[in-house]
Parts: structure tokens; C-alpha cells; sequence
């Protein structure tokens, strides 16, 4: 019986990108600012982006916009402070199906930031 040769995976073009990440290189001179989400990510432009998804029937845009904004901010100290479980945040965001209760812990603790 012959043995079946298995190929190794290739790398995925976002593995790709994120290995020549290191290698960009900024021009002397060159005017950059800094990005600051808190700036486009307030508690009121959150707020107005849930209530658009809500009236649009998009459940699915308020799951992205909570993660967004905890890739954002420091996660496990806000879900701390929001006294919700990191396994609960896990399966809430995994699934794309939080409870209002989850939601409800995360936003009032995000606004509060």
C-alpha cells in the first residue's frame, strides 16, 4: 500500500501581509498622525450605529460594532468591568447571537469609559 503524500498548507495572503508588516518603511519628513479611535468611536457614534442596525434588522452589525470597538480598547479589563465572563463574550461573538443582557453589560460599561 502506498503512502499518501499530504502537501503543507500554504500560507494565507493575510499571513503574508502581516510577516511584511515590519517592513514598512515611513519617508523622513513625512507628516503621520496618530490614529486615535476614541476620537471616531464615542459612546454616542456606538449608540447611533446600534440604533441603525436595530431599525435596519441587522443584528449582525451590532455584534461587528461591539467587537470593533473591544479590539479597540484594552478587552479583558472592559468585559471585567461589564462583569461578563470572557467565555460568555466568547460564544456571544463567535455565534453572532448575545443575549440584549450581554449587550446591555457591554455597552453601559463602554459608555462609561
Amino acid at each position: 500500500m502506498d503512502k499518501i503524500k499530504i502537501s503543507k498548507k500554504p500560507k494565507t495572503s493575510s499571513q503574508n501581509m502581516l510577516k511584511n508588516m515590519n517592513k514598512l518603511r515611513i519617508k523622513k519628513g513625512a507628516k503621520v498622525k496618530k490614529f486615535d479611535p476614541d476620537k471616531y468611536l464615542s459612546a454616542d457614534f456606538i449608540g447611533a450605529a446600534i440604533m441603525e442596525c436595530l431599525l435596519n434588522n441587522d443584528p449582525e452589525g451590532i455584534v461587528e460594532l461591539l467587537k470593533i470597538y473591544l479590539e479597540e480598547h484594552n478587552t479583558v479589563e472592559l468585559l471585567k468591568e461589564a462583569h461578563v465572563p470572557r467565555s460568555t463574550a466568547y460564544q456571544a461573538f463567535r455565534h453572532k447571537n448575545p443575549t440584549i443582557r450581554t449587550l446591555a453589560k457591554i455597552v453601559s460599561t463602554a459608555a462609561a469609559h
